[in-house]
């Protein structure tokens, strides 16, 4: 922010309905948060008559492209796009993938023991299940030992979404405050996320795959740039590789690039 903001830009921060909000309990998913990036879109282009450029992380780079692809948010609106860890073709890492693949989906055991939502932060009026789950936590596998920590809401964000940083880079007052910007998720959007990333592509609520001749004809002319951290821990990092290459072959090679770091 602070490099755009001291070089001229106005900068907006959209909040979608699968982020921090209310409406993250219900039953709202990642496609349905297309929506509010096109509500946000619009609040934009009334108050500037420029194009405007996109930066998209993680959920919001996946909605953003569920709504390019159906057709909710014109590409003619983009001057252009960054998307950053994952776009249209979201895959899982190991872990994330062997925890979509077990027989017994993790949503449906949550649901049936505790309920709907799975709340990233605790409090002291936790229940008995989610107290027992956050001392089970403490034993997940987290990769290396520089990962390992006593936060819970560390732990039971990594349960439901994957390792979401690196612990070097996270400061004592960051990690301890976790829990003030971690929201959750509901279950039926985190079976809509692990479908989409144990299948490799974007999926509308019924689970039909987004990516089709149409579709990926309405990203035409779009000029994207994908930055993808080398040991995400979330989405493998050939997730973007596999977008990339997608649109090269459908429109050639001029704006479209790739940077992994």
């Amino acid at each position: 922010m602070d490099y755009f903001l001291a070089r001229g830009y106005t900068i907006y921060i959209p909040t979608h309905r699968v982020g921090r909000t209310p409406l993250a309990k219900s039953t709202q998913t990642t496609f349905s948060a297309r929506l509010d990036i096109k509500a946000a879109l619009e609040h934009i282009r009334r108050e500037t008559p420029s194009q405007i450029y996109v930066i998209a992380h993680c959920a919001g780079s996946v909605a953003l492209g569920c709504g390019l692809l159906d057709g909710t948010i014109p590409a003619s609106w983009l001057k252009g796009l960054t998307a950053s860890q994952v776009f249209i073709s979201p895959r899982f890492a190991k872990t994330n993938m062997l925890k979509a693949r077990l027989p017994l989906p993790l949503p449906k055991v949550y649901s049936t023991i505790v309920g709907e939502y799975f709340d990233c932060a605790t409090s002291p009026t936790d229940s008995l299940p989610q107290r027992l789950m956050n001392q089970a936590l403490r034993f997940y596998p987290v990769g290396s030992t520089a990962e390992i920590c006593n936060s819970a809401v560390c732990h039971r964000s990594e349960l439901v979404f994957g390792r979401l940083w690196s612990h070097s880079g996270l400061n004592e007052a960051t990690h301890a405050n976790l829990g003030n910007f971690l929201g959750g998720t509901n279950m039926r959007c985190l079976t809509h996320l692990m479908r989409m990333g144990s299948s490799g592509y974007v999926m509308d609520d019924e689970f039909a795959s987004l990516i089709t001749g149409v579709g990926l004809k309405r990203l035409e002319g779009l000029k994207v740039l994908f930055v993808q951290g080398g040991k995400n821990a979330v989405y493998d990092p050939e997730n973007t590789l596999t977008s990339y290459e997608l649109l090269r072959e459908e429109f050639g090679s001029a704006g479209v690039g790739r940077v992994v770091l």
